[in-house]
């Protein structure tokens, strides 16, 4: 359907587009964290009540990147990415003119759809151009791009507040996301012939995105609520028949959004578990640590240790497992499990408050 581009000359531009693609959603899911606080006292509100802007964001990210990479893997890669960054502009202007925390939080998720529409057709701008010899370093380049994004949010968004407006963490992404659409237009090839007509598996879509819901609702709000409330005991319920129907269906359709019969093979479930478990890591201090950093937690020690060990994302090589499976065919779990446990065992020092 899409050619692979040969001259090394212009291998690069799909590539750029695809760092910088992965660079802006993993800015705008950490960058915000930072100025919570401000956002709290400026509507009236808890930390934990603000904390909603960033779920949101995560939330419809991650709950609607599988089917729109699905659409964009059927010939509508620049499609999808250039409407992404539209939705995702929009949301940013919305998100800039908030008058209430509802609002916000609304503006956040319109922000986080397009975000997975453009985190869903960036890796494909590799696996699709990009020749098979090149890919785990063009995979390597946007996992490096991401974890840069992530690490460098916080310091940026605190800068922006305390020199301009929270506003202004948004309003910048409007004129970017202009920007990317028109380099989009102009940069990414169309498909050879017509694209593919595919079953959009809406069912399959649903249940995905309910089972994610509840979950998040479930462990973000049990702990503030308790375990034994209704609210919490019909989130875990719906979590439970929702992801218990998405594999259901998805063993049964004959076009399921996900096939997970793929996880039947241990190279591809062992390196997306170890993916996983560093995704959580990274949340853990870059997301959480910054706005317990600005609320005057008794995890500061603790962030501003471990803040330390981001000088692993430059380092493509061992940060990034496609890059190792390419050279040495075989997965990466000493780098991963030592990055687990490394910030686990570590304790968060409490800080004198007083």
């Amino acid at each position: 359907m899409y050619s692979v581009i040969t001259n090394p000359n212009h291998q690069k531009m799909p590539l750029l587009i695809a760092a910088f693609a992965v660079f802006m959603d993993g800015l705008d899911g950490s960058i915000v964290n930072v100025v919570l606080p401000v956002m709290a006292a400026e509507f009236g509100i808890d930390i934990s009540g603000s904390s909603w802007v960033v779920i949101a964001y995560l939330l419809f990210m991650a709950g609607f990147i599988l089917a729109f990479g699905k659409v964009a893997d059927n010939g509508k890669i620049r499609g999808v990415f250039s409407i992404g960054f539209g939705i995702f502009a929009l949301g940013s202007l919305m998100c800039a003119l908030s008058p209430s925390l509802e609002f916000i939080v609304a503006a956040r998720a319109l922000q986080g759809l397009g975000a997975s529409m453009i985190a869903s057709a960036a890796p494909l701008l590799v696996t699709r151009f990009l020749p098979k010899e090149r890919r785990g370093f063009g995979m390597g380049v946007i996992a490096t791009t991401g974890g840069i994004a992530l690490t460098f949010g916080p310091p940026l968004g605190g800068f922006i507040s305390a020199y301009l407006s929270w506003h202004w963490i948004f309003l910048i992404n409007v004129p970017i996301g202009i920007a990317a659409i028109i380099l989009a237009k102009l940069a990414i090839p169309s498909p050879n012939g017509k694209p593919v007509k595919d079953h959009f598996d809406i069912i399959g879509t649903v249940l995905m995105f309910a089972s994610i819901a509840s979950m998040i609702i479930f462990f973000e709000r049990g702990p503030v609520l308790g375990w034994t409330n209704v609210t919490i005991l019909i989130c875990g319920a719906i979590f439970a028949v929702s992801f218990a129907g998405f594999c259901i269906h998805s063993l049964r359709s004959p076009a399921p959004l996900l096939n997970i019969r793929i996880f039947r093979h241990w190279k591809f479930s062992s390196v997306t578990i170890s993916y996983l478990l560093t995704c959580a890591v990274f949340f853990r201090r870059d997301v959480y640590g910054p706005v317990l950093y600005a609320d005057g937690s008794r995890f500061v020690d603790g962030y501003v240790r471990n803040a330390s060990d981001d000088c692993i994302d430059s380092d493509s090589a061992c940060w990034n497992p496609y890059r190792r499976v390419e050279r040495q065919n075989r997965l990466p779990h000493p780098v991963y499990s030592g990055r687990v446990v490394q910030n686990i065992i570590l304790p968060d020092l409490p800080t004198d408050n007083s």
